[in-house]
């Protein structure tokens, strides 16, 4: 048995390489999981406050909550058992800064919640445990609710 060998021009293996990529459909929800992370390990806390839902940002910062401890919330990280600020201390900028590391475990889908579960490293090598609560609706901008109170607004699938 012979070996056919074929030899094709390299603008045509650039064609069909660029075509292939062309196809992939992008994920809605793990883009709006990168930006998530980029923003918290950037410490990029504004851009996290703007991606919450601004009513309830509002109403929550209207009545007092400092930024750090409403960005906490919205983490879950300052509940009872896993704070980010130790248990009867309120979170200040210093405890979100030492964040190092996010990283995303799992998801688990429900009729009208995708949970996304994960850990954040902190400087000193504790580990906390990171879930939050993405809404979905069908309107291409969907609502990301972060766990019990708090909501993050973007592409949701």
């Amino acid at each position: 048995m012979k070996n056919l060998v074929v030899t094709l021009p390299a603008a045509a293996v650039l064609f069909f390489s660029s075509s292939l990529v062309a196809q992939e459909t992008p994920d809605p929800l793990a883009e709006t999981l990168e930006t998530i992370e980029a923003n918290i390990e950037l410490h990029e806390w504004l851009s996290l406050l703007d991606l919450a839902e601004p009513n309830h940002r509002q109403t929550q910062l209207g009545m007092g909550m400092k930024h750090a401890q409403y960005i906490a919330e919205l983490l879950g990280l300052n509940y009872e058992g896993n704070s980010i600020a130790g248990e009867d201390k309120v979170v200040g900028q210093d405890d979100l800064s030492q964040i190092r590391q996010v990283e995303w475990k799992r998801r688990k889908y429900e009729a009208e919640w995708i949970s996304v579960m994960g850990t954040v490293t902190m400087s000193d090598g504790e580990v906390l445990l990171l879930e939050i609560n993405l809404l979905k609706s069908g309107d291409g901008h969907d609502s990301v609710s972060l766990r019990r109170r708090c909501t993050i607004s973007g592409p949701v699938r």
